[in-house]
This record gives structure tokens, C-alpha cells and sequence, in this order.
């Protein structure tokens, strides 16, 4: 016959109640319950600036894309709508080229505190094909701090430039 089991040691009786953990948090070396709370309040504010700069600088693109398009419908009536003049700057004279311009992005971009210049070195007689250019300066505003503080001034000027060629209709 074979000796009796030997009697648990106190090494196995505390594996059993929880083992080496439960003996280093009852003496204090190991309390982590609150650490998950704090690294996320450390990381929060860096997380929430990260995020609106990237809603900012999606601002930005959308406001370019706006402003490239306005552009290019300036461009396209003044190509279709010879301007009188060879040039003009919106404001102070609001010609209808620069009002197509600034139809051309209403939403949340408005074009209303934009600079839109229309180059037509042949106008007001002007051969079929000859250019006509539309250059639309738009003032963005940027709202993010840190962004802001890379930019002088917060404010970016956004320029587009679009030329067409003028279509002339045939005399009847």
C-alpha cells in the first residue's frame, strides 16, 4: 500500500482561494480596478482634438471642391455669355458671370464673401475660341485649435482658376 496524500500546503490552499493575485492585492501590490477609467480620461482630449481636425480638414476639401466648381460655372457662362467688359472683379460690380458663380455652390458653402475675377483680354469683341478665365478666391475659416495654430490668421484663401474657350453663335 502506498503512502496517504500528502496535507495541502498553504502554496496550494491559496492557488485553490485565488492563488499568488488574491495574496498581492490583499497586501495592496496590484489594484488595477480603476486604471482602464484613467487611461481613457488621459487619452480623451487627444482622441476629441485628433477628430475635429479631421473634420476640419474635411471642411476644408469640401469647401475647395465648392469653390473649384463655382469657378468653372463662372467659366462656362462667361464662355456661352460673352462678359462686356475685359475685367471685371465681384465685388464691387456683380455681373451675371459672377452671380452663375456663385449659384453654382449654395449649401453650406456660400460664396457670398468671395473675390470671383473674370479675365477677358478680347471682350467686348471677342473671336469664337478666344479665353476666358474665372479666378474665385474664397476666405475658410478654420475652427480646430490646433490646426489654427499651424495657420496664421485661422484663414486660409482658397483660389480656383477655370478658362473656356468662347463659343460664339453664327450671325443669322
Amino acid at each position: 500500500m502506498g503512502k496517504p496524500p500528502a496535507p495541502p500546503t498553504e502554496h496550494h490552499s491559496r492557488r485553490e482561494k485565488g492563488g499568488p493575485l488574491r495574496a498581492m492585492r490583499s497586501a495592496g501590490l496590484g489594484d488595477d480596478r480603476g486604471q482602464s477609467l484613467v487611461e481613457f480620461v488621459l487619452l480623451l482630449p487627444v482622441l476629441l482634438i485628433l477628430l475635429a481636425g479631421l473634420l476640419d480638414l474635411g471642411r476644408l476639401y469640401f469647401a475647395y471642391v465648392a469653390v473649384t466648381d463655382a469657378a468653372a460655372e463662372g467659366a462656362a457662362y462667361a464662355a456661352l455669355f460673352v462678359p462686356p467688359d475685359q475685367s471685371i472683379t465681384c465685388p464691387p460690380d456683380d455681373s451675371r458671370v459672377c452671380q452663375a458663380a456663385r449659384e453654382a455652390s449654395a449649401g453650406l458653402v456660400r460664396l457670398d464673401q468671395a473675390e470671383i475675377a473674370v479675365e477677358c483680354p478680347t471682350c467686348p469683341h471677342p473671336a469664337s475660341g478666344d479665353a476666358v478665365t474665372v479666378r474665385v478666391v474664397f476666405p475658410f475659416t478654420l475652427v480646430t485649435p490646433i490646426v489654427e495654430a499651424m495657420v496664421p490668421g485661422s484663414v486660409l484663401d482658397l483660389t480656383a482658376v477655370a478658362t473656356q474657350a468662347i463659343i460664339l453663335g453664327e450671325p443669322h
